[in-house]
């Protein structure tokens, strides 16, 4: 509907023929395709609405989604030696637009808008339209068109041309709009990421740890593949994750893949992607993590648990950075920065013949070694409190008794083992100040100077000693032993006693030949 504030005499202006107005429309809609940035825009609207409805001058003013605040303004004119439209007659042609929801126009806006004395820069401007910018359930904003007094008057032709382009405008304004929102959302989180996976994440004054932080420059500024060694728990996650985004990667994808965690049936597709029909349940194609981290960095975790039949086709994928999705004869291309860690010695692994020697080669190219808590005890104090402060909200504190009993204690676990104990603290202690028997009752089953004190290891385990084959191994044999008799012989039910996947459970009763 098309409200007009006074009567006015029949328009004389001669229309454009259908097909010109059809060509203009079409280029229109060719210009806003693949266009993404707001200003860009709304200055190609303007421009053409100037042109399909003989307009000298414009202005398209763009409203708070959340408010009737105008929060974006833009003004043309045809003639370069000619101002635009004063501010205030733009916001009081709005105004009038947002209440009514619909076009207006006169043949004199000054006088409709009660401009007894107008400023110098509009006095001689007459007929004005103001189109709605809407789309399904909201304005957005208007476009106001003006001609000079005495000039041509907006025909109905004009008038319903110039509300053709603002219905069509308006899909691609408001899709602009939330493209620049989420861009914008996208860097907030880009930034957040970089301020969480600062250098200053890698805690610790010891010497072992100082070395780690000062690698770390040089390792985010190459592209070449790194590998990360050390006991469970010493941090591997989050120095790769350091590492991406201390980089020139940071703004691409950071993916993660746990080997372990994989069943061997599906580690191709995982890493490589499957398309449609690949194989039994492939009902659509998938792109694999090589393809997601495009760009980026594929960090693989325990790499050591990777399937020996794959190892191959990683080797190939790492070398050439191309692959062949499962089921497909296209190559895929991409540019991945890769990160390996191992909480195994690989170079054991590959005199046993579980790891391939060009693989282990290929991936230790830049090797970086991280200490176990044993071997950085200093630092136990300031982790402990960091970790216990962050927790808290800042609330909690250790004291120096407690500080000490957590330096003294064997963690097996290394800071994985701490954040836990930390964490439990923080949970079932209802004080600021933490102490030892604070702690000592939280760590049910242990005795207070049981692990700290002796030569023993948790579960019972007889103490390390060399010479007696691959005891990591043995240990972890023994283990998923008694969490299997443990269980009954439930293999979830072990596997949550473990704290691992039920698949990579089976995986490793398979490999140690044990029986259900």
């Amino acid at each position: 509907m098309v409200m007009r504030s006074k009567e006015r005499t029949v328009d004389v202006s001669v229309p454009d023929t259908a097909a010109s107005q059809l060509d203009d429309l079409q280029d229109l809609s060719r210009s806003l395709t693949g266009v993404f940035r707001v200003d860009l825009l709304l200055n190609i609207v303007l421009d053409s609405c100037l042109r399909i409805c003989r307009a000298q001058r414009g202005a398209i003013l763009l409203y708070d989604a959340s408010s009737s605040d105008v929060v974006r303004t833009i003004l043309r004119s045809r003639d370069p030696g000619t101002e635009g439209i004063d501010h205030q007659l733009n916001l009081l042609v709005a105004g009038w637009v947002y209440r009514h929801k619909t076009t207006y126009v006169t043949d004199d806006v000054l006088e409709d808008q009660g401009f007894s004395n107008p400023p110098s820069s509009i006095k001689d401007i007459g007929p004005s339209i103001g189109m709605p910018l809407q789309t399904v359930g909201k304005l957005i904003g208007i476009i106001h068109l003006v001609n000079p007094r005495g000039g041509d008057r907006f025909s109905d032709e004009k008038i319903r041309l110039g509300t053709i382009v603002a219905s069509l405008a308006a899909q691609f304004i408001d899709r602009a709009n939330i493209h620049e929102m989420l861009f914008e959302k996208n860097e907030r989180l880009k930034n957040t990421l970089r301020d969480e996976w600062n250098i200053d994440r890698i805690q610790g004054k010891s010497r072992a740890i100082r070395e780690v932080r000062e690698k770390i420059p040089l390792l985010s500024s190459t592209a070449s593949t790194i590998l990360l060694t050390g006991e469970t728990g010493t941090g591997k996650d989050l120095v790769s994750r350091v590492i991406h985004y201390t980089g020139p990667r940071a703004d691409r994808p950071f993916v993660a893949v746990n080997c372990a965690a994989i069943p061997a049936t599906l580690f191709e597709s995982e890493l490589f992607g499957h398309e449609k029909g690949a194989f039994t349940g492939a009902t659509q194609a998938q792109r694999g993590k090589f393809e997601l981290a495009n760009g980026g960095t594929l960090f693989l975790d325990e790499i050591s648990e990777m399937p020996l039949e794959l190892q191959g086709k990683l080797l190939r994928a790492i070398e050439n950075r191309r692959y062949f999705r499962l089921g497909s004869d296209k190559e895929v291309a991409v540019d991945v920065r890769i990160i390996a860690a191992s909480s195994k010695d690989l170079a054991e692994q590959v005199n046993s013949g579980q790891f391939l020697s060009p693989l282990y080669h290929r991936l230790n190219v830049l090797p970086v070694h991280l200490p176990s808590l044993r071997d950085r005890k200093d630092d136990i104090p300031l982790l402990a409190e960091s970790i216990l402060k962050e927790l808290s909200g800042g609330r909690m504190t250790f004291d120096e008794g407690a500080l000490r009993f957590l330096t003294d204690r064997k963690w097996i676990g290394n800071i994985r083992e701490l954040r836990n104990v930390v964490e439990r603290a923080s949970i079932f202690i209802r004080k600021s100040s933490v102490n030892t028997d604070d702690l000592a009752a939280i760590l049910v089953g242990e005795e207070r100077d049981g692990d700290a004190g002796s030569g023993s290891t948790p579960g019972g385990m007889p103490p390390l000693a060399g010479g007696r084959g691959n005891i990591l191994e043995e240990h972890e044999k023994q283990l998923i032993e008694t969490a299997v008799k443990q269980a009954n012989g439930n293999v979830a039910e072990a596997a949550r006693l473990l704290g691992i996947d039920r698949l990579a459970l089976r995986r490793r009763i398979e490999k140690f030949g044990l029986s259900l």
